[in-house]
């Protein structure tokens, strides 16, 4: 179990819409592909943080986590 990264996705909610990406990066898995934003948590950084530092990455905005709904180790 040492192997393993942390990621991180949310769900944004603003006035009863919902956050989606669309990847267009070439190399990357998800690329042409819709999905919830999100990314890895980077070393010395909580879940929390990192959701919020990939989400202004990823869409521009700041986001407020309100709440943790699950985790999974696959």
């Amino acid at each position: 179990m040492e192997n393993y990264k942390i990621a991180v996705v949310g769900i944004v909610e603003y006035e009863t819409k919902v956050l989606i990406g669309k990847k267009v990066r070439a190399a990357h898995i998800l690329s042409g592909a819709w999905h919830i934003p999100g990314g890895k948590v980077e070393e010395n950084e909580t879940e929390e943080e990192a959701l919020r530092r990939e989400i202004k990455q990823e869409a521009g905005i700041e986001i407020k986590v309100e709440r943790f709904l699950d985790e999974r180790i696959a």
